[in-house]
């Protein structure tokens, strides 16, 4: 993960390596909100497809051999 210079951006790398299993990961920041983000998702069949909005509080499903991406906006 990495953030912007002036700290309102916020980019998460997630690898799931595991070769058959769904992950399923709660995602949150300490200290901090997110306002809005996207997710992107590449895998065997998907080449950094944007798989829809990041709401806080929910889980993020990981499919078996993707990476995801979270682009998001912090408070």
């Amino acid at each position: 993960a990495y953030t912007s210079p002036d700290n309102k951006k916020l980019t998460a790398v997630i690898i799931n390596t595991t070769p058959s299993t769904e992950i399923t990961l709660n995602f949150s920041l300490k200290g901090s909100s997110i306002s809005k983000g996207e997710v992107y998702r590449s895998s065997e069949k998907e080449k950094c497809l944007n798989v829809g909005s990041f709401k806080e509080g929910e889980p993020l499903k990981l499919p078996a051999n993707s990476i995801t991406t979270l682009a998001l906006s912090v408070d």
